[in-house]
């Protein structure tokens, strides 16, 4: 009879309740790794996306087009503002031309939720002119702003409504009240005439640091003439100086000049540590992990290096930059 029961049917005990519980645990626990080993891939793959195909869009027709448009123009500006400056010494034009793109995480360091997804593709130009100069300074801050107003470029106004420009910003400095100082050019000991400096052109009693940014002029609407069909749209018109180019109407335009020991404001890419003092050029932005980058120009210049050359014969500096993006999230 008990080797019946062995031979016909399952033994008692074999496959008990103890036994059940034990295979639903495993069940869970193979579930459970499941579940943790996707959710660990997927938060691999937000933090660390893969990054764009950034080749593919810096050699696009569309790209390489807004860059040239936007090299070309730039290039003729600059042209215009050295016509415009005779008596301004040139120390070097610096360039710095790039597409920059970067895999977008779900989450950034402070865990806040973002929009995941591919990286979005930036591409930015920036070049600066360098000048050297002496004479009387209110003189040539009233040429270098006429310089600027031939261009499609606009200073900002005076806080009190006056136009605005680089000698705006010098006598407003000069009359402040109880003799304060600009605060980007802390008070220093007055600095000796550098040697070779024409005997006309004396040394400010204080550092000069005066930074400039204008913004584009873009044409402006008139109403339809009278008579004019009643759909006309307005017609854009140009001002003295014209319109600026379409390629640069969303660039920047930043004038700053300085007196000796200061250094202007120039290139974004013209500073340590991109120029080291060893003359080694580190470039922002490279091709590894999440991160791509591919650069039409590489010609940063050391704004402090060629302040040294430029205050060894003249007291003043300016730099004229130029910076367009382009390409943003092609």
């Amino acid at each position: 009879m008990a080797q019946g029961a062995a031979e016909g049917g399952v033994a008692r005990g074999r496959y008990g309740p103890a036994d059940c519980c034990l295979y639903a645990a495993a069940l869970i626990l193979a579930f459970t790794v499941v579940v943790a080993g996707l959710a660990l891939w997927g938060l691999h793959r937000a933090l660390r996306p893969v990054p764009p195909d950034l080749a593919a869009v810096a050699d696009s027709p569309s790209v390489r087009a807004a860059d040239g448009a936007a090299a070309r123009a730039m290039a003729q500006q600059l042209a215009q503002l050295r016509t415009a400056t005779p008596w301004a010494d040139p120390l070097g034009t610096s360039v710095v031309d790039v597409c920059h793109a970067e895999g977008r995480s779900a989450f950034t360091f402070s865990f806040q939720f973002q929009q995941s997804g591919s990286g979005a593709v930036g591409c930015t130009r920036a070049t600066a002119l360098y000048l050297a100069f002496d004479g009387d300074l209110p003189l040539r801050l009233r040429q270098l702003d006429a310089a600027v107003a031939a261009l499609p470029w606009r200073p900002p106004p005076t806080p009190d409504g006056r136009p605005g420009g680089l000698a705006a910003l010098l006598a407003d400095r000069r009359e402040a009240p109880d003799g304060a100082s600009d605060p980007s050019a802390p008070a220093s000991p007055e600095s000796p005439a550098p040697a070779g400096a024409p005997p006309s052109a004396p040394a400010p009693a204080e550092p000069v640091a005066l930074d400039l940014d204008c913004y584009p002029v873009r044409p402006a609407l008139t109403t339809p003439a009278p008579g004019a069909s009643p759909g006309a749209s307005p017609s854009p018109t140009a001002s003295a100086a014209g319109a600026v180019p379409p390629a640069l109407r969303a660039g920047t335009l930043h004038v700053s000049v300085a007196s000796r020991p200061l250094v202007p404001q120039g290139g974004p890419w013209d500073r340590a540590p991109w120029t080291g003092q060893d003359g080694a050029r580190h470039r922002p932005f490279g091709n590894g992990g999440s991160e791509r980058a591919h650069y039409y120009a590489w010609h940063p210049l050391s704004a402090q290096s060629l302040a040294a050359t430029g205050y060894r014969t003249h007291h003043y500096l300016v730099a004229f930059v130029l910076s367009e993006g382009y390409a943003l999230d092609h």
